[in-house]
């Protein structure tokens, strides 16, 4: 993929992941009762993110050293 794509996927991603995390959207998953490898649902909702954010932002660096060595 261009250097383009892979960096507007990323801010729409960032974009989703501001809209999930706070309060009109995480307020539909609370429910503690609920758990996901042992996590309490927000939790796990919140570590998910996380780790999607920490794979994205990956991708983006290995996209731009991939540009800046051709």
């Amino acid at each position: 993929m261009s250097r383009r794509a892979v960096h507007t996927f990323a801010v729409v991603f960032l974009l989703a992941q501001s809209v999930a995390l706070i309060w009109p959207v995480a307020t539909l998953i609370n429910d503690p009762s609920v758990r996901i490898l042992g996590l309490p649902l927000p939790f796990a909702w919140g570590v998910g993110w996380i780790s999607a954010t920490f794979f994205v932002l990956g991708w983006v660096l290995m996209v731009d050293r991939r540009d800046e060595r051709e």
